[in-house]
């Protein structure tokens, strides 16, 4: 949104059009190619009916394009904003690891699936996310007339940082409930992994560098916007 407002200001003699179609919790198959179970659904007593599920976003994207070339032929899509990848490699999982620390909470989340480790996210990281971003890859050629220069592929940014490093452990800020706190060495670790290695990974997957899947580097490779990560020290 913001991106669009300073695109419009800096050009006021043209239309700028934003079409916001980012969802909580989507990865590239969930989310982005396929539909996505609703996270949010009105309540059972509500007169409105919750469908269950969310349209694949770039399916949503053709049919407004399509729409829209219908009334003006010659608008077509200049840019495309994208972050995706964190969700893929089940960033929250780590996050639960990080600030579950109740023995019997752990327990139950980890039976249920919602803790995850540095080695599982790893694992999907080297093994899972480079075929699912080159799929993402051709998919998302028809929408940018195959040059993929105009997708802007904004990076994450590393939430766990200080000034002079990691943040360390403790309950400030997560005393809401006796089976959360920060652990300290879960949490180095975590970062770790995502400055090391998902960040520089993710770089490489969308720039077609460092083995990236790309058939066409020249075409193929996105616009990769980081600058913001240093600020998050």
């Amino acid at each position: 949104m913001r991106t669009a407002l300073a695109l419009a200001v800096a050009n006021p003699h043209i239309a700028v059009t934003f079409l916001p179609l980012a969802c909580t919790g989507a990865t590239i198959e969930d989310g982005l190619l396929n539909k996505q179970n609703a996270r949010d659904c009105p309540p059972a007593s509500s007169d409105v009916r919750c469908r269950g599920s969310v349209p694949p976003q770039l399916a949503q994207l053709k049919a407004l394009l399509a729409n829209a070339a219908r009334v003006a032929p010659s608008r077509k899509l200049d840019l495309m904003l994208l972050s995706i990848g964190a969700n893929d490699i089940d960033f929250s999982g780590l996050v639960a690891d990080i600030m579950v620390e109740g023995k019997v909470e752990r327990t139950i989340f980890r039976r249920a699936g919602v803790i995850g480790t540095v080695a599982d996210s790893r694992t999907a990281l080297m093994r899972n996310l480079p075929a699912q971003f080159a799929r993402l890859r051709d998919n998302l050629k028809s929408s940018v007339d195959g040059d993929l220069s105009r997708v802007v592929f904004v990076s994450y940014a590393n939430p766990a940082l200080a000034s002079g490093g990691t943040c360390g452990g403790g309950r400030d800020g997560f005393d809401i409930h006796p089976a959360f706190a920060i652990d300290g060495a879960r949490l180095q670790a975590a970062s770790d992994f995502v400055e090391n290695e998902f960040l520089p990974q993710l770089a490489g997957l969308a720039t077609c560098t460092g083995g990236a899947l790309c058939r066409d580097p020249a075409t193929e490779r996105m616009t990769l916007v980081d600058a913001h990560q240093p600020q998050f020290a």
